[in-house]
């Protein structure tokens, strides 16, 4: 007697089995490089963001022809255009506004992680004025990390450098 060639039942559940298996593997492993790739693409953004915001900030700086620090959280730049700039530090964020001539504002911040903060500074000698945005480490007794500072003179051209983030 000759049967015919096929798969026992328990040979497919077996089959079906494995299939299963791999296939939510590999579902799990996709999806978690999604989120890898979506979280570097944001982290990508906010960098590039910042970036832009801390160059709009030197720019500002040259094209000022007067400033008003305030206790370190907030400055004031009056432009050569006749508009007003005003960049403030919150506790999670740099703030810049900007009312032009014709009494039209405009808005920008940018976001800080929740172990960050930042300072404004001005020099009186050598009219430099400064952004700094620091990191308070969690370990205990350990000073702030510099993450970004842009640095410029009131007025004119001057140096400017940013620092990335560092790692720990």
């Amino acid at each position: 007697m000759s049967y015919p060639k096929a798969f026992s039942l328990v040979e497919a559940l077996v089959v079906l089995t494995i299939g299963s298996t791999v296939l939510a593997l590999s579902v799990g492993t996709v999806h978690q490089a999604m989120q890898v790739a979506e979280m570097a693409q944001a982290n990508s953004q906010r960098t590039l963001h910042s970036n832009r915001f801390m160059e709009q900030f030197r720019n500002d700086v040259h094209l000022g022809v007067n400033m008003d620090l305030h206790s370190n959280q907030s400055l004031t730049i009056d432009a050569h255009d006749h508009s007003k700039i005003v960049y403030g530090i919150e506790q999670n964020s740099v703030t810049r506004e900007q009312t032009a001539s014709d009494g039209k504002i405009s808005h920008d911040a940018i976001l800080l992680s929740a172990n960050a903060y930042g300072t404004l500074d001005f020099e009186e000698e050598s009219k430099i004025v400064s952004l700094r945005i620091f990191t308070n480490l969690e370990r205990h007794h350990a000073p702030p990390r510099l993450n970004r500072c842009v640095e410029a003179i009131l007025g004119r051209t001057a140096t400017s450098y940013t620092i990335e983030e560092q790692r720990p």
